[in-house]
């Protein structure tokens, strides 16, 4: 059975929210959409159904910035980090069990970055999470940081959104580090990176997981380009965090 609610974001606007549980949940994963997606995306869906069937209370959200409902994209990185520490806030005084997070691309990228600051999280999946500061420190990406806006209006399928983008979006990503917050996670982390992503390469994600000192696995997953929302991607990402979940939280 699925409930629906909202909890008000400290950055203004509305987090919105659904849940679905069985009677006794032996954890909670909270699913974290990318820019421009949304609690109701293919993925999402079926992350939620798989881990509510296997006894899971699972929660699908709409961050209050950066979901498909957003009339911009500007400096959304802190928002969307508080709003899911919010919703781990929320669910860490509702019962005994354990917090999950799973992270889908810039939803990955905030969910390292709330793991760093939030010790209730006690397991953590990230998907094509792109590595910080605009992976100016990596070699043979000098320049990113300056074309970042133009990659993410020629990449991603964004349609109406390309339009959207504001320089804050790439400025603020500018104080975030993805390795210093890595430091700082005690969770176990997995890191899911797709075959033929290009916009989130398996070379960034390669470093982040040998970066991570903490109990850590990293698996290959199809995709087409940077996008995940159908078949095969769903089987493999459903069937690697179900059993990553049932590891780390159960």
């Amino acid at each position: 059975m699925q409930k629906e609610f909202t909890l008000k974001s400290q950055h203004g606007g509305v987090i919105e929210c659904a849940e679905e549980s069985q009677a006794r949940p032996k954890g909670t994963v909270l699913i974290l959409h990318g820019l421009g997606g949304g609690k109701d995306g293919e993925m999402n869906k079926a992350l939620s159904a798989v881990l509510v069937e296997n006894g899971f209370r699972v929660v699908r959200f709409n961050a209050s910035v950066g979901s498909f409902k957003s009339k911009e994209v500007g400096a959304i990185m802190r928002p969307t980090i508080d709003d899911l520490k919010k919703m781990v806030e929320h669910y860490s005084k509702k019962g005994n069990e354990k917090i999950g997070v799973i992270g889908l691309s810039h939803g990955g990228t905030a969910a390292v970055f709330a793991a760093s600051e939030e010790p209730r999280i006690s397991a953590l999946v990230t998907l094509a999470a792109q590595v910080l500061p605009d992976f100016a420190q990596l070699p043979k990406n000098r320049r990113i940081a300056e074309i970042l806006l133009r990659e993410k209006k020629a990449e991603l399928p964004l349609g109406k959104w390309r339009a959207l983008f504001k320089e804050e979006f790439v400025h603020e990503r500018k104080n975030f580090n993805t390795f210093h917050a890595l430091e700082k996670i005690k969770c176990p982390v997995l890191f899911l990176q797709g075959d033929s992503d290009k916009f989130s390469p398996k070379e960034h994600t390669l470093l982040a997981h040998a970066s991570f000192k903490g109990t850590k696995a990293m698996a290959d997953v199809p995709s087409n380009g940077h996008n995940y929302e159908a078949m095969p991607s769903i089987e493999a990402v459903t069937q690697l965090s179900l059993g990553w979940f049932t590891k780390h939280l159960a």
